[in-house]
């Protein structure tokens, strides 16, 4: 598997095959699969890569302090407070 993020089109492919891509699939308004000649999945493409993988990363984050019980209770187990 090839991971490759292209800053300049905003597009994160990963290629799960090493095949030509013939084809795509649109799975959503920003998600594609990447065909082979055969029909076979060879690749995903991610466009306006910077948006999903930076709301993706915020939203993690969100969660891991909520499920902490928050910034205060982080303190006070770290003697900060």
């Amino acid at each position: 598997m090839k991971v490759e993020l292209d800053l300049d089109r905003d597009v994160l492919y990963i290629r799960v095959k090493d095949e030509a891509v013939k084809g795509l699939i649109k799975m959503s308004e920003d998600l594609y699969l990447e065909l082979s000649e055969s029909g076979s999945v060879v690749g995903i493409q991610l466009r306006n890569a910077r948006k999903h993988v930076v709301e993706g990363i915020a939203q993690r984050i969100k969660r891991m302090i909520e499920e902490s019980g928050g910034p205060e209770e982080a303190k006070e187990k770290t003697g900060d407070a």
